[in-house]
């Protein structure tokens, strides 16, 4: 294999293609990058296991072929060099980079383990509205979970039937977006919400108004696929939480706050707050939320906050404060809603006149 390419394409594409490298692998060739050519393009490729990305460069080919070499390595060495053409030519069992005066060689890996896109069997294809898409993902990511001993909890929810909607939880918070992603299909999807959070990197970088998108529901692999970049991800396995089923149908009291003034009260008092678990009680007092949070350790810290408009009789109840900082830091709104049925229900956090945006945040039983 002899090609050449542009620097900064390359560069660029090889930090897009390290995030899908596998970190800590059983198979060595996942921690490469696979380098391919046809006539007019170089492609790269890289595999988590769970996910496999390719790029496709236009590049000057010399001499078409195929080689894997280690990420980390080949990435510092196209980082280090300047803007302007790069050669990359396999000599025996290296990789020669080449530019101006500066050779770098690197060992060649074997590739005999890995992975091709396969051709898609039993596929169903559909197309998602970018714009929505991303913006329904990127708010609720946040309540996905980090604990890989439960994939279910770290998958997003997509649902495909209308009216579609797209939900995470951690098991102590719930996100849902509804959102028209124009698909009316009976199935739902689990999709794995770290990798995900970087398809959705590839996808605004694209710039493209929507998504092509292929499952094998055979396989249990989903592929994104935009002009030059596809995404191939591994649907997760496992039935998510029947959620519905937490959320209050009704409620017994309500209030609104300024989503600015909200925040920084709620800044102030989790000075104290995340010396004990995070958790924040909110109280009525004389027309206004007392927020605080005690730890007979190190002190107390409360702040007043005054609501723009209540209704109902709020009781006294407390939640984790990180949680509820993580849904303020995703809306935009001037004012927020808070909305419960008793200290022992979850409470709803939303967005007056926006009911597409659904948090709900398990609450803390407090010793009276």
């Amino acid at each position: 294999m002899k090609c050449r390419v542009d620097q900064p394409t390359l560069l660029s594409t090889l930090n897009e293609a390290s995030r899908f490298v596998a970190t800590k692998a059983l198979n060595p060739s996942f921690g490469g990058i696979l380098l391919e050519t046809d006539e007019t393009h170089l492609k790269i490729r890289s595999t988590t296991g769970q996910a496999l990305y390719e790029a496709r460069l236009l590049a000057q080919i010399e001499e078409p072929g195929k080689v894997l070499v280690p990420s980390s390595l080949f990435l510092s060495a196209v980082k280090s060099l300047v803007k302007g053409e790069v050669t990359l030519a396999v000599e025996s069992d290296h990789l020669l980079i080449q530019q101006n005066t500066v050779d770098f060689t690197v060992a060649i890996m074997s590739s005999e383990d890995f992975p091709d896109f396969p051709d898609l069997g039993s596929t169903k294809e559909f197309l998602l509205p970018t714009e929505n898409f991303m913006a329904a993902t990127e708010k609720i990511l946040v309540a996905a979970s980090k604990d890989e001993t439960k994939p279910v909890l770290t998958s997003v929810l997509l649902e495909m039937s209308q009216p579609n909607a797209m939900v995470t939880s951690d098991g102590f918070r719930l996100y849902r977006s509804n959102v028209d992603l124009s698909l009316d299909m009976s199935e739902n999807l689990l999709l794995p919400a770290r990798l995900l959070k970087e398809v959705l990197q590839i996808v605004k970088k694209a710039g493209e108004s929507t998504i092509k998108c292929f499952w094998d529901t055979a396989s249990g692999q989903v592929l994104f696929e935009l002009p030059e970049v596809k995404v191939q991800l591994s649907v997760v396995s496992g039935d998510f939480p029947p959620y519905r089923s937490i959320i209050p149908e009704n409620s017994s009291f309500s209030f609104v706050v300024d989503r600015e003034d909200f925040m920084q009260r709620l800044q102030q008092v989790m000075v104290l707050a995340k010396e004990l678990s995070s958790i924040v009680v909110f109280e009525a007092k004389d027309g206004q939320i007392e927020l605080s949070s005690q730890s007979s350790a190190r002190g107390k810290s409360q702040a007043l906050l005054s609501p723009l408009s209540a209704d109902g009789e709020i009781p006294r109840f407390a939640c984790n404060g990180t949680y509820v900082l993580d849904f303020l830091g995703t809306v935009d709104s001037d004012s927020i809603t808070i909305t419960g049925v008793d200290p022992l229900k979850p409470v709803i956090f939303g967005v007056p006149d926006d009911a597409s945006l659904l948090y709900l945040v398990m609450p803390f039983k407090l010793q009276e």
